[in-house]
């Protein structure tokens, strides 16, 4: 008899837990207080995040900003070659 359920290999379900791994470390990572005390430090991605802070300890609070902080815009040359090079960010 079957029962009409596809039944999910070991391989499968392992992929769907590793994803919702994924997930919740970038929610845990938003939601890193800074503690007091020490210097700053603001990287893209939650995985340099874990690394650097392993790296240069507790002196520092490292930060992941899951994105650009600045950007540059899209419609126009970033860059003022009149003023030194100076980037124009949005």
């Amino acid at each position: 008899m079957t029962t009409g359920r596809k039944k999910t290999t070991t391989t499968a379900r392992k992929t769907k837990k590793a994803a919702g791994a994924t997930t919740r470390k970038k929610a845990a990572a938003l939601r890193t207080p800074v503690t007091r005390g020490g210097d700053v430090v603001i990287v893209e991605s939650p995985d340099k995040d874990r690394t650097l802070s392993r790296i240069l300890g507790s002196g520092y609070n490292v930060l992941a900003s899951v994105g650009h902080v600045r950007d540059l815009p899209k419609s126009k040359l970033a860059i003022d070659v009149e003023s030194d090079f100076a980037p124009e960010f949005v």
